[in-house]
């Protein structure tokens, strides 16, 4: 009879008969929040939110720059003030639109269930539609004033004013697009808007913070004073007890000067000792 000698099992390999185990891979990590809830986001307005602002600001003005003379040639009847008013709601709106696209982009990221992804396609339509208007009228409205439009009276000017026109109209397509997607993209990095209750929040801590620290600085100062007072209600204490113990020790005196009186005029000292007793004290 012969022993069958098994080699042991290979580590890496499963048993005869067993059904081999799945690989464990590690845990994936878990997808960062899409919401508002990281606590970063409530640090406030960075250097990089400032600038984006000062470039927005810039390149607004750069637009104004740009359209406030075609208007004053397209319409002549308005005065310099009119004119800049109208351009400037022109730009504010166009601002307003490219700016709301990027928030409502932002909370539809965020699943908040009020925004629409749809409301923001239409803030850039409406963007698009007020930039092909701004490039269309830069484009017709004649570079100098008392010429003809370049697109609607093609006898009176030449190819160099066509394609000055035209590269114009274009730097100023580029320039609009891009404070456009400047404002876009600033309003969907920076919007937040539990900010501004923990801006609050943090106002109220460091008025409260303050009151507080007013509060101790006061509580301390009336501590000291109670401090003072107990220390002289008890050097007060002690000179009354010292006043009242001499007071009993003349009396005491008296006391023994009156027994020696009496035992000079009794000449007994039995007699003496018999008036002082049972008698209650007299004086302190």
């Amino acid at each position: 009879m012969t022993t069958e000698h098994r080699l042991p099992p290979n580590p890496g390999e499963p048993e005869r008969g067993m059904i081999p185990s799945r690989p464990q891979f590690p845990e994936r990590p878990s997808r960062r929040g899409t919401g508002y809830e990281d606590p970063a986001l409530l640090a406030g307005h960075s250097k990089a939110t400032l600038r984006y602002l000062i470039a927005l600001f810039l390149a607004a003005l750069a637009d104004l720059g740009q359209f406030l003379p075609v208007v004053e040639r397209a319409q002549p009847e308005l005065t310099d003030w009119q004119a800049g008013i109208l351009v400037t709601g022109f730009i504010a709106m166009a601002l307003f639109v490219t700016h709301m696209s990027g928030v409502l982009f932002r909370e539809v990221k965020a699943r908040n269930p009020i925004a629409r992804r749809m409301a923001a396609y239409f803030c850039l339509m409406a963007w698009a539609g007020l930039g092909l208007t701004a490039f269309l009228v830069r484009l017709w409205v004649p570079q100098t004033a008392g010429s003809s439009p370049l697109l609607l009276d093609t006898t009176l000017t030449t190819d160099s004013d066509h394609d000055t026109a035209f590269a114009s109209a274009v730097f100023f397509l580029a320039l609009y697009l891009v404070t456009g997607v400047v404002a876009i993209i600033g309003a969907y990095l920076t919007h937040n808007p539990l900010r501004a209750g923990a801006r609050e929040t943090l106002r109220a801590r460091r008025k409260r913070t303050r009151e507080a620290a007013s509060s101790a600085a006061s509580l301390a100062l009336a501590k000291e004073q109670m401090l003072a007072i107990g220390t002289q209600q008890a050097a007060s204490l002690a000179i009354y007890e010292q006043a009242l113990e001499s007071r009993r020790a003349y009396g005491r005196q008296l006391k023994e000067l009156a027994k020696l009186l009496v035992a000079i005029r009794a000449q007994d000292p039995v007699v003496t000792g018999s008036l002082f007793q049972n008698r209650p004290p007299t004086g302190p």
